[in-house]
């Protein structure tokens, strides 16, 4: 999957805060002129619209132009969107969002929820319930999926200081929450 919010979108201050590319028009062009033998030879098998873009007060209605962009030029591969938990909960204010939803142009979603203890059965009981409760029932399901995200994010303790985990707990971890997400 190819990213694409780095064309689309640029960082403003010293935060994470991202705004539309003011350019992003004519930066997408000159970029699909380099994409377009990768799209066609299949070394580029989708696009990636970005993680967490609401968590950088990207909106809802620019993350569903940036979808629409990019499946307009290529019409026939997949755009997936990746946003925090939190955020499909709850969007941040300064996306100006009351209620969130999945862009009718992204093809596959997922969600970040990350855990940092070993807990045999954490998929069963946080995964499904959460995807159930606030992600398939948004998904139009002629059109989208679900795209999974194991919480593989790290093999060094990280978490909060009051559930510490090890790289032999997260190698743990890992191997069971992958086989749970299977």
């Amino acid at each position: 999957f190819f990213r694409t919010e780095n064309t689309l979108l640029k960082h403003i201050g010293t935060g994470k805060t991202r705004i539309p590319n003011p350019n992003w028009k004519e930066e997408w062009e000159k970029l699909r002129i380099q994409l377009n033998p990768f799209v066609k030879n299949k070394t580029i098998a989708g696009f990636f619209l970005g993680d967490e873009l609401l968590c950088a007060c990207v909106t809802l209605e620019f993350i569903e132009v940036m979808a629409k962009t990019v499946v307009e030029a290529y019409p026939n591969t997949n755009i997936w969107y990746n946003e925090g938990s939190g955020e499909v909960v709850k969007p941040s204010k300064c996306t100006n969002a009351t209620q969130f939803f999945i862009p009718s142009h992204v093809s596959l979603f997922s969600t970040d929820i990350y855990h940092y203890s070993y807990e045999p059965g954490w998929v069963s009981t946080t995964i499904k319930k959460y995807y159930n409760s606030y992600i398939f029932p948004l998904l139009d399901p002629t059109t989208q999926q679900a795209a999974f995200v194991p919480g593989s994010f790290s093999s060094t303790t990280g978490g909060p200081k009051d559930q510490p985990c090890n790289s032999t707990c997260y190698r743990e971890m890992i191997m069971q929450d992958a086989e749970e997400y299977f």
